[in-house]
């Protein structure tokens, strides 16, 4: 082989080995980057929280829960969750909760008197209304630092905040029908108030009265008094009744034993039947019974 050719040949082989060096440099730079990724996007809480959400995280290690929330208007990257099963992110809704309440009953005796008056309906009353409320982000965290998160105490904060409204709004009912009848304006007010400041840790966000009917309590109270003076009255004439079938019970008794006195005088002397020239047929049979057999009794023999 002459010089010529290789020289030739050399240039060819630095350029393949440049080649594969370019190549391998360029696999390395993907899989480094890859790695990279797959490490960032490991990391990146951010994105895996929903809009309007928070998230709280609990590591093994270093251990427990966070002591701050995580909210997807941040960008949160943390080591741990690099680690498999070393970190678990609950997501927690503190948004707004809608609840209702809604009440219809009637006044005491109501029924009753609005069928005294031919109104049933006149002393029913109805209140339904809606509200949002959700937990101040500080409280959550303050329940958190407290020790006192699991997995069901944001429903039972929701559910005792629940139970609570309905008892105050039953409660502030029962004082306005003793009152007067409020207008739903007012109404909304006086609930917004007193909601507000039941419990440090939630905001009432807004309160809305969709139905309202109070009924008349001067047209309650009248129609009452009607109907228990009434009610007296027939008591009254009921005990009257009374004490004249006992009178008349009485007269009878009296009557009948007057007769039987009658009765057994004419049976110990018959003939006196004949003296006093009684009538007969105005008499008890049953009474004469005996005197008859007496009077009747020498003639037949």
């Amino acid at each position: 082989m002459s010089k010529k050719q290789i020289a030739q040949e050399k240039p060819k082989r630095s350029s393949a080995g440049r080649a594969f060096r370019r190549f391998k440099n360029v696999l390395s730079f993907i899989i480094f980057l890859g790695f990279a990724g797959f490490v960032f996007y490991t990391g990146w809480i951010q994105i895996r929280i929903p809009e309007g959400s928070y998230a709280l995280a609990y590591t093994k290690f270093p251990g427990g829960y966070d002591s701050y929330l995580m909210t997807p208007e941040v960008f949160t990257w943390r080591w741990e969750n690099l680690f498999p099963t070393n970190m678990t992110i609950h997501i927690i809704e503190l948004d707004r909760q809608r609840a209702e309440y809604r009440q219809a009953a009637t006044l005491p005796s109501g029924d009753l008197y609005g069928r005294y008056i031919r109104e049933p309906e006149a002393f029913s009353y109805t209140v339904a209304l809606d509200y949002s409320y959700s937990l101040k982000e500080n409280s959550f965290t303050s329940l958190i630092e407290e020790g006192a998160y699991r997995a069901s105490a944001l429903e039972e904060i929701y559910s005792d905040f629940e139970t609570d409204c309905a008892g105050l709004i039953t409660r502030h009912m029962d004082e306005i029908l003793e009152s007067g009848s409020p207008d739903p304006e007012s109404l909304e007010k006086d609930l917004i108030s007193l909601i507000s400041s039941m419990d440090s840790r939630i905001v009432l966000h807004d309160l809305r009265v969709r139905d309202l009917k109070i009924p008349d309590r001067e047209l309650y109270e009248r129609s009452r008094e009607l109907y228990l003076a009434e009610l007296d009255t027939l008591k009254e004439l009921e005990f009257q009744a009374q004490q004249i079938e006992v009178k008349i019970d009485s007269s009878t008794e009296r009557k009948m034993d007057l007769l039987k006195q009658y009765g057994a005088v004419f049976d110990e002397y018959p003939v006196l039947l004949q003296y006093f020239e009684l009538d007969r047929d105005k008499l008890d049979p049953a009474l004469l019974k005996d005197s008859e057999d007496l009077s009747q009794g020498p003639e037949s023999e």
